[in-house]
């Protein structure tokens, strides 16, 4: 088993562990499997921001505000691997909007704006090879 560590262990022990299952390949190496990865987010993306963006309509439907916060979550979590900054910051202030409890015209024209920016990127994503405007995914430091 990768990453197996017999207890007990000290300091030293553990941080050897954490470093071997967490190592990168380095150089090429490591592009491509940024590239690899970046694609696998691309893939996930076009198939689940369909279904998010029709649950998204549904909870504004229904003035669920938990809905629509857990949903623009969802999405500004995934639009954050890609090159939609844009489509990042609207689904921020949606996922706000809904933790707010608010579900007014400003939360239906940041919803219509999102759709459209989502769509948008699903169309670049699913017409072009490597799928562009897709990056490694982002370091908690970045």
């Amino acid at each position: 088993m990768i990453g197996f560590l017999e207890k007990p262990l000290g300091l030293d022990e553990l941080q050897a562990g954490v470093a071997q299952v967490f190592a990168l390949p380095r150089g090429g190496a490591q592009r491509a499997a940024g590239e690899g990865l970046a694609a696998q987010l691309a893939e996930v993306f076009c198939e689940e921001a369909p279904a998010l963006l029709a649950e998204l309509h549904a909870a504004l439907q229904r003035s669920d505000a938990a809905g629509v916060h857990r949903v623009a979550h969802t999405l500004y979590g995934s639009l954050r691997h890609f090159d939609a900054d844009d489509a990042s910051t609207v689904a921020d202030q949606l996922q706000q909007l809904g933790a707010d409890g608010e579900i007014d015209g400003e939360t239906v024209r940041l919803a219509e704006s999102l759709r459209v920016s989502c769509e948008r990127l699903l169309a670049s994503l699913n017409g072009s090879p490597g799928a562009p405007g897709v990056h490694s995914p982002r370091r908690r430091s970045e």
